[in-house]
């Protein structure tokens, strides 16, 4: 037994057990981040909006007579005349805006976007109007917003966008 190192085999004992212990070190420290897809409203922002739209359907969610003509209807936009139709709306960088409300009334105003979920516009001398975004592409979004009608019925209007 002449080459017998009295705590050799502790020595390497306790050098192998510490790599190990490093290496476990390392993975436990590395996190994974996992990311779940859900169906929750991840919000907008300004620069989403800036730009010239046009309003190309105006839906309701419960049939109304929209234009008084004893007729019951969802299609909103459908009851405008022609002129009513020539809606455009220029939202600006800088939070004002230009809108076209029909072809002889267009207004200056401001507009924001509320919570990231809410276009909010103004048109001066108008009253204020807040619809919640949704389904944003670079080309076209949708809003919508509840009302009141006759009797205190609630009715949802659903209208789309589309850039210019």
């Amino acid at each position: 037994m002449k080459y017998f190192i009295p705590g050799l085999i502790a020595n390497r004992f306790t050098r192998i057990m510490g790599c190990w212990m490093v290496v476990a070190i390392i993975f436990s420290a590395c996190k994974r981040v996992t990311v779940e897809a859900n169906d929750n409203p991840q919000g907008y922002a300004d620069s989403q909006v800036v730009g010239t739209w046009k309003i190309t359907e105006i839906l309701s969610d419960k049939a109304y007579d929209w234009d008084g003509n004893g007729t019951k209807e969802k299609d909103v936009l459908a009851t405008y005349d022609d002129c009513e139709k020539n809606m455009l709306y220029q939202f600006i960088q800088d939070k004002t805006g230009v809108y076209q409300l029909n072809c002889n009334t267009t207004k200056n105003g401001t507009w924001l976007i509320l919570n990231t979920l809410y276009l909010v516009w103004t048109p001066e001398g108008n009253a204020q109007r807040n619809e919640k975004i949704s389904n944003m592409t670079s080309n076209q979004f949708y809003t919508s917003r509840t009302m009141q009608i006759v009797l205190g019925e609630t009715i949802t209007i659903t209208s789309k966008w589309e850039r210019q």
